[in-house]
């Protein structure tokens, strides 16, 4: 069930010596490594991003995968890689790295919730309840 989506953000080492760029993440991403991530569980974020940058025609140098976010950002700080990742993800601390919006209208991740149609917990209905709910007072 998708619930909401949220913005995608360029994560990029900081570095020390030079402040970040203003240039548009998207043209960051041109002749860079990009690490994507999470490497199984395919199809998944990876190949959302993917296919996004496909559908804006930008072509990093390679693709390196990651197992998860973690992995993927150990990689942007100890690497000259990229990293594409949801705005929940950009809005933590992580020491060293510096993430820009990526400024495109469909530079948007789906936000979804998975569960089991019979037997599920009542925490799940009450969940699901609270988006109705929350959906009928945004209206």
């Amino acid at each position: 069930m998708r619930i909401g989506e949220e913005r995608l953000y360029l994560a990029e080492r900081l570095d020390a010596a030079q402040p970040p760029s203003p240039i548009d993440g998207l043209e960051k991403i041109h002749g860079r490594s990009l690490t994507v991530f999470p490497q199984l569980g395919r199809p998944g974020f990876a190949d959302e991003v993917l296919r996004f940058l496909m559908t804006v025609n930008v072509q990093p140098a390679m693709t390196d995968p990651a197992e998860d976010v973690f992995a993927a950002l150990a990689m942007v700080l100890v690497s000259d890689s990229l990293s594409i990742v949801p705005e929940s993800v950009a809005r933590l601390a992580w020491p060293g790295i510096c993430f820009s919006p990526i400024e495109h209208p469909a530079a948007v991740s789906a936000i979804s919730c998975v569960f089991l149609r019979d037997g599920r917990p009542p925490v799940v209905d009450a969940f699901l309840a609270s988006l109705a709910e929350s959906d009928s007072t945004s209206v």
